[in-house]
């Protein structure tokens, strides 16, 4: 136990509040001095200050608050980069998130949010006891670019009906055998999938810059009736389960189940879909009304890039080694 001998009152009947401030901040810092100087343990004393600031912000109404240099540095993060909050201030009363003002113009004042108004889940999850980190990664999320237009008007509509929404945007048709997962030879069990290294973290990266994500794959072995059309679905449908694990998805899965070697006879025929023929990718242009300056092919195979300049688009052939996240982000997306 330390002793602190105070060599002012700290109690004054002096009307002039400035007088009481000054003698308040003299006891204050002999109170710190003798802390820093005297105590038994080593003490956080930047910690001990904001401690004191907060304590005495929690004497005056609800909307005034003490906000750490931490804070303040997570708040400024709020506005820099890719990323952007919801658009309040706000502070954590009795374990909850309670909104001081909305920030004008943003998300919350837009969705009606008041000041006192209490967030008590996020995203279902109850927010009760949540600290201010946690917060700040809950309530922001990244930037991508994207469309919003609101039909309520009939000129807009028409805009929206007339408009070719993808015009602009770009594309990314995978292989799949060999390029996102290791080719066993006629793979189609789920047991089987086996990603390669980078594929799935590369999918998400693409995901969350906002390009479209495909699959353009021969799968003979359903004409060979090695599997059928089902084994092949229920393999793409495993893939995508995994893929959402981490927030990433693929867009839709194109396949030529045709060839010529076919012992079913539906599926015994030349076709215009299998690579390095381009029906695939022209279904994907048409269908997604794509432009090919924004359409890319990645494959292992010569067939995927052959099908790619037969289409005159760009393409990429992958070796099978490489992570494909770090040779392809690097290479071939961020130069853009």
């Amino acid at each position: 136990m330390v002793m602190i001998p105070l060599s002012q009152k700290v109690y004054s009947k002096q009307t002039n509040p400035y007088a009481v401030i000054e003698k308040k901040f003299k006891v204050m810092n002999q109170i710190l001095y003798y802390v820093n100087q005297l105590y038994y343990e080593d003490v956080d004393m930047e910690s001990l200050m904001d401690g004191a600031f907060k304590g005495i912000m929690e004497q005056l109404d609800p909307h005034s608050i003490f906000i750490s240099a931490k804070d303040q540095e997570n708040i400024d993060e709020l506005f820099k980069g890719e990323f952007q909050g919801i658009g309040i201030e706000f502070d954590i009363l009795n374990s909850y998130i309670t909104v001081i003002s909305p920030v004008v113009g943003g998300p919350s004042e837009k969705a009606g949010l008041m000041s006192g108004d209490w967030i008590i889940s996020i995203d279902g999850v109850s927010a009760k006891g949540v600290d201010r980190e946690e917060v700040y990664k809950k309530l922001r999320g990244k930037i991508i670019p994207g469309y919003f237009i609101d039909i309520g008007t009939p000129e807009s509509l028409d805009v929206a009906k007339n408009r070719n929404w993808n015009q602009s945007k770009k594309a990314i048709i995978f292989d799949r055998d060999g390029t996102l997962n290791k080719d066993n030879g006629y793979t189609y069990k789920t047991s089987d999938l086996e990603w390669k290294a980078g594929a799935m973290e590369l999918i998400k990266y693409l995901n969350d810059k906002n390009y479209l994500v495909f699959v353009a794959t021969n799968q003979s072995g359903i004409a060979r009736a090695k599997y059928t059309e089902d084994d092949m679905n229920t393999f793409h449908k495993e893939m995508q389960k995994q893929l959402r694990k981490i927030g990433a998805h693929i867009d839709k899965f194109y396949f030529c189940p045709y060839h010529v070697d076919g012992v079913i006879e539906k599926f015994k025929k030349d076709s215009i879909c299998r690579k390095p023929n381009t029906g695939m990718l022209k279904d994907i242009k048409k269908e997604w009304h794509l432009t090919k300056e924004n359409m890319y092919m990645i494959g292992d195979k010569d067939t995927d890039i052959e099908c790619a300049s037969n289409f005159n688009i760009e393409s990429f052939l992958y070796n099978d080694d490489d992570n494909l996240i770090k040779v392809l982000r690097e290479d071939f997306f961020e130069r853009d």
